[in-house]
């Protein structure tokens, strides 16, 4: 009896090793929004299986009278607790690796959540029953439904970005501002006022950038495929008295460690309407080994890095002719 016992506990403490292992090996996807959401939310169920495997360590090398038996479940959850916050910690300076207290709220999402559900089937749990056993099992499921709404956004944002090519932003949309990323950029859209403009000019947003420092407004997983198009077009209104610079980044899901393997331009921005056609051919013929791959299209960027005074801009939607 005593040798299964201790047979069963090291299968499980092999299965605890596993699972740590994988959720520090399994590589971070980099390129796609999309897996990137999966790949967070994949917290909620590796930490609630890695929550049950402890619990049945304990109950296995343990024995406790079963008024005790609850002890187990928040022993189980402490030690779960305590090994993601470590690896959270230990993140801080992996290569490619980032800590955040999201995954922490996953890891203890994951794991109440799976405790809760095993509890609920567990005999021993006097405690759990009649409504208190549906109560628990409906605040499992809420805990899991609300860690899965991450990727329910990012899900209707992609299905959003495709219904609206060949228009590759949406600056008037709840969905379309998801897939924009900012660093000390400001976006007003609508815009609080109209341009001034003795013509009606096609933007449907303000954008302020404060160049203190590098100012990114970065469109984040656009449709990525390009092939049946010519030109990139898009408008900017300045009602500025001077000239100002935007630099524009193309960069495919190939993009090599090197600064000739993108697609880099200036835009000259002057006041009035400015109206910017990029021929897709010049963004296809990088400066390096290789071609733009126009099927995979990873992200565009506009940015300043010369320091200088804030300034706004009217911008139109990025499309596709």
């Amino acid at each position: 009896m005593i040798r299964k016992r201790w047979v069963g506990a090291g299968v499980l403490l092999a299965v605890v090793a596993s699972l740590t292992t994988v959720q520090q090996l399994l590589p971070r996807p980099s390129k796609s929004l999309w897996w990137h959401v999966v790949y967070d939310a994949g917290h909620v169920p590796l930490f609630g299986l890695f929550s049950l495997v402890v619990l049945g360590l304990t109950l296995t090398l343990v024995r406790r009278p079963r008024e005790d038996h609850p002890r187990h479940y928040v022993f189980a959850f402490g030690v779960t607790l305590v090994a993601g916050c470590l690896i959270e910690v230990l993140q801080w300076g992996a290569p490619a690796r980032t800590a955040a207290l999201l995954d922490v709220a996953r890891n203890m999402a994951g794991s109440a959540a799976f405790l809760l559900l095993a509890a609920t089937f567990d005999p021993l749990m006097a405690t759990v029953a009649g409504p208190r056993k549906r109560s628990l099992r409906a605040a499992a499921v809420l805990l899991i439904a609300v860690s899965l709404i991450p990727v329910a956004i990012a899900g209707a944002a992609i299905v959003r970005r495709n219904a609206a090519f060949p228009r590759l932003s949406e600056f008037e949309t709840r969905f379309g501002r998801y897939l924009l990323d900012t660093r000390n950029v400001e976006i007003e859209s609508p815009p609080p006022r109209e341009p001034w403009s003795p013509e009606p000019v096609p933007v449907n947003a303000r954008v302020t950038f404060r160049p203190n420092s590098p100012a990114v407004l970065d469109f984040r997983s656009p449709y990525p495929d390009w092939t049946e198009y010519e030109r990139l077009e898009f408008t900017i209104f300045s009602e500025l008295d001077r000239i100002v610079e935007l630099s524009l980044k193309i960069v495919d899901e190939e993009r090599l460690p090197t600064l000739g393997d993108i697609f880099l331009a200036v835009l000259t921005i002057e006041p009035g309407v400015n109206e910017f056609v990029v021929p897709l051919s010049r963004v296809r013929d990088l400066d390096s080994v290789r071609e733009m791959d126009l099927t995979r299209v990873h992200r565009i960027l506009l940015f300043t890095t010369e320091a200088g005074e804030p300034f706004s801009v009217w911008m139109g939607d990025l499309r596709l002719e």
